[in-house]
């Protein structure tokens, strides 16, 4: 009730007011499994001390927490970290025996979890998504809703669970926000939820990035099909070998 009436969007007063009303709100992370689509988030039951720098460059101190997440024949863990001097981020550590192809997802693209601008007691995600750029590595583009769900094949509203206490909208819509990043995509939720960031990172990194790179793959065989008779080219054979390692 506090919440709703700062909320710009009548829309969204509403949602939260009736989420908050039956919904008990996310709290510290347990080693209960979820899926996101088809890949598994599984928390480990414990958390780390560590050391790092920050994504605004600060050395800092911070306590980490650590979950698994796995897609076919990948298996990453994803850190959690809240650093000493107030930040909070969430990344991928080590792909374990994934294939090579998701190098380029391992400790880059970061994913930032800020205090929300206008609620004491909430936190936001922007929802950028890691896709494959033209050398296969994995960069980070601004797609609006329905284009990320397009790409993944999956609808962000079941995959966040509004209901369970998020706001899913733009910066304008959430925030009020003005500025040139008003139409930006983004996730509220309650500081003390662990399982939304590793839901979003999962998201937003992990399968958006598999499911550019499948989208590359069958936009090439369709070239090559075209302009050689069917044949792959050796640089998308070298992929698709890697994929299966």
């Amino acid at each position: 009730m506090r919440l709703s009436n700062l909320l710009p969007n009548s829309n969204l007063q509403y949602s939260l007011f009736s989420s908050l009303g039956t919904t008990q709100l996310a709290d510290a992370p347990d080693t209960s499994s979820w899926n996101v689509g088809s890949a598994v988030v599984t928390p480990q039951n414990q958390r780390v001390v560590s050391e790092g720098i920050t994504l605004s460059g600060n050395v800092s101190s911070g306590e980490t927490s650590l979950t698994n997440i796995s897609f076919n024949n990948v298996h990453l863990i994803v850190a959690e970290t809240s650093w000493s001097n107030g930040e909070r981020e969430i990344q991928a550590i080590d792909r374990l025996d994934s294939p090579s192809t998701v190098d380029s997802l391992i400790r880059r693209l970061r994913i930032g979890i800020y205090d929300s601008p206008v609620h004491d007691f909430l936190a936001y995600m922007e929802l950028r998504v890691a896709v494959s750029g033209p050398d296969g590595r994995a960069v980070v583009r601004k797609m609006n809703r329905q284009k990320i769900e397009d790409l993944v094949g999956l609808s962000i509203d079941e995959v966040l669970r509004p209901g369970a206490g998020t706001i899913i909208g733009t910066r304008a819509e959430v925030f009020g926000d003005e500025s040139r990043r008003r139409t930006d995509l983004c996730v509220v939720f309650p500081k003390s939820d662990h399982a939304t960031p590793a839901t979003v990172w999962a998201l937003t990194r992990l399968l958006s990035f598999l499911a550019s790179q499948a989208h590359v793959v069958t936009q090439a065989n369709r070239s090559g099909d075209q302009s050689s008779g069917g044949k792959t080219s050796s640089r998308m054979q070298k992929t698709l070998k890697g994929q299966k390692k």
